[in-house]
């Protein structure tokens, strides 16, 4: 144990393994995302399929598919490996765990015995939070996002606080989080967080102006190295380069001219803003499913408890000069909590936070002990040991998104004798999943019908609206194939009762659909295609 927590190559090679192992046997997938959009997006890129198929994944149908191809080729190579694809999905867990040892390298000592059981115990509390561990493989890219975000954080930490500092440091940092921003929206409060962090410690910069510059520099570089291409193809087709965001803005006739974000869990007025990690388990949860993790509430119960002492004795300036790791630290762990709570305050965006938690958690364990030897530093270290079970407990004590263990495939859809030229219509959703499986063996062309979505849409999904409609419309009227209808049940019951009162006057049959997408899914199909369309069923 001495030996590999000194050393880096031991240390990678054992959290590697670790992470692909640990992801092969837990198999955790978002089923949600994945039948929505994830594997969908990246199939249709590869056939250019944007305005062929009509809003079949309601707003994801338009993000940039490049994080998810990896994932849909190990799928087409290997899908009927389910374990093997989920433990090279794990390489990006291993890599983060490393990346996060560093980090904790950085605040323990681990020359001493303390210091090295300090750096186990943050990097078991790092790995076993709620947003990590059940995203561990998954196909939500949260994970990968979150090893850039503290791989950037990481050299910065070490590249301020050197004797020397190099422009080419902070201009690679700033490359490494635009291309992770290019990838998905969600990585901005992280890349704003180190940003502001640069500017308040400005002093420990040798060359503040220029050393920010390119770190910007470096960001717009990365961002549209992987991004502008895309926002180009948004442009040209719907007028707007962040198509469907900031449409308030940008005015595109195929959607509301409203700015769109996912609201569902933002806190709302003041009170609410102060107190939300004491909400998530009754009035504002932040999750779509059950979770217990302590992690965030204690760590910001601390940060309340200590805060009036610090403003008090007016020693954050001389603390920061004193403990300028430590300051970066808490400045930027503070400052993405912020803002993650006011644009997303969706768990599952949380990761490197809750990592970083870890370290500050520890570290207050050990400056809260009793430094007189008695029966209160047996009853403190109790209290500590119980809290860190409770914390360890996270992964038992918490629902998790869908998982693969024991599943024989990946992606399991059960085979249908579609006609070519089938209109394959998509009520509501998650569905896209199965046009992207169906559409590689017979050609069809699918469109998305009354996609009711949770968050603020102003009515109804995209494709009922707008240009949209009128597309779908006009592609519907021109067709003279066949026509299959893929439905989810809705959980809405205004909505429940249109799908159920269309399918009805369409005289249409259906039956569940045999699949680990979703549970929720049906084909339905007029009664003269029924067996020749479900044959493959009756064998």
């Amino acid at each position: 144990m001495n030996k590999i927590l000194q050393s880096d190559v031991w240390a990678f090679v054992l959290l590697l393994a670790a992470g692909c192992l640990l992801s092969a046997w837990l198999c955790h997938e978002n089923d949600w995302d994945l039948t929505n959009y994830h594997y969908y997006n990246a199939w249709a890129f590869l056939e250019n399929r944007l305005n062929y198929d009509i809003v079949p994944a309601s707003v994801q149908t338009f993000f940039n598919p490049l994080a998810d191809l990896p994932f849909y080729y190990l799928v087409e190579y290997f899908n009927d490996k389910p374990h093997l694809v989920y433990g090279i999905q794990g390489i990006w867990f291993g890599l983060l765990l490393f990346v996060f040892y560093k980090i904790c390298r950085l605040f323990f000592d681990v020359t001493t015995w303390v210091g090295k059981a300090e750096v186990v115990v943050a990097l078991l509390l790092g790995a076993t939070g709620f947003s990590l561990w059940f995203q561990i493989g998954a196909t939500t890219n949260e994970v990968p996002l979150a090893l850039a975000v503290l791989t950037a954080f990481y050299f910065l930490l070490k590249e301020i606080y050197n004797s020397e500092q190099h422009l080419s440091t902070f201009a690679g940092c700033g490359l490494l989080l635009g291309i992770a921003l290019g990838l998905k929206p969600t990585v901005i409060v992280y890349c704003a967080a180190l940003g502001i962090c640069l500017m308040v410690f400005y002093q420990n910069l040798q060359k503040p102006l220029k050393m920010i510059l390119f770190f910007v520099v470096g960001g717009v570089i990365g961002y549209l190295g992987v991004n502008g291409w895309w926002m180009w193809k948004l442009w040209h087709l719907y007028g707007n380069p962040f198509f469907p965001f900031l449409n308030g803005i940008f005015h595109s006739p195929y959607f509301d001219d409203f700015n769109y974000r996912d609201s569902r869990y933002l806190p709302s007025g003041v009170a609410e803003t102060l107190f939300f990690p004491y909400l998530w388990w009754n009035k504002k949860p932040v999750a779509e499913v059950f979770f217990f993790d302590l992690r965030i509430p204690l760590l910001y119960t601390i940060g309340l408890l200590s805060l009036p002492i610090v403003l008090r004795r007016g020693k954050i300036v001389a603390w920061c000069k004193k403990y300028p790791l430590w300051s970066f630290l808490v400045a930027f762990t503070v400052i993405s909590y912020v803002l993650w709570m006011l644009m997303f305050a969706i768990i599952r965006y949380l990761i490197a936070v809750e990592m970083l938690a870890a370290i500050l958690l520890v570290k207050c364990a050990v400056l809260c002990s009793p430094k007189v030897k008695n029966s209160a530093i047996i009853i403190y270290w109790t209290a500590v040991i119980f809290v860190l079970q409770m914390l360890l407990r996270v992964p038992l004590d918490s629902f998790n998104f869908g998982e693969r263990k024991y599943d024989d495939k990946v992606i399991a859809l059960e085979d249908v004798n579609l006609p070519a030229n089938t209109l394959l219509k998509l009520y509501n959703f998650p569905s896209a999943a199965v046009a992207a499986v169906w559409g590689k063996n017979v050609p069809l062309r699918a469109l998305g019908y009354m996609q009711y979505n949770v968050t603020y849409m102003q009515g109804s999904d995209f494709a009922e609206r707008g240009k949209f409609r009128q597309m779908r419309d006009a592609i519907e009227a021109a067709h003279k194939g066949p026509v299959v209808v893929v439905y989810r049940e809705n959980f809405n019951r205004v909505y429940a009762k249109k799908i159920q009162d269309m399918l009805k006057k369409d005289n249409l049959v259906c039956e569940k659909l045999e699949t680990n997408l979703d549970n929720n899914l049906h084909i339905c199909l007029p009664r003269d295609m029924k067996e020749i369309v479900l044959q493959p069923r009756r064998k």
